[in-house]
């Protein structure tokens, strides 16, 4: 088991936004994401949810052994800095 960060687009946009007051110019990356998922929203992501990543070079069936299945099992506790 290892742990790895996911990171939802509309949270890295609603960071992006808030620069014009100050906020955080961020880029993909940089919170240390090892993830990045558009098309669902971080309110949808929940503790036991079960993500599987398919490679999207995949013609047609991917081979089970190239699919990645990732389970939620606690939030991150987001760094105070946006380190």
């Amino acid at each position: 088991n290892r742990a790895v960060s996911i990171l939802t687009a509309d949270v890295l946009d609603y960071l992006r936004s808030r620069e014009e007051e100050g906020g955080y110019p961020v880029q993909d990356g940089d919170l240390g994401e090892n993830i990045m998922i558009q098309n669902i929203a971080f309110d949808e992501i929940q503790v036991s949810n079960i993500f599987k990543f398919v490679p999207s070079s995949s013609s047609s069936s991917p081979s089970t052994s190239s699919i990645v299945e990732i389970e939620i099992t606690e939030p991150i506790v987001a760094c105070a800095n946006l380190c």
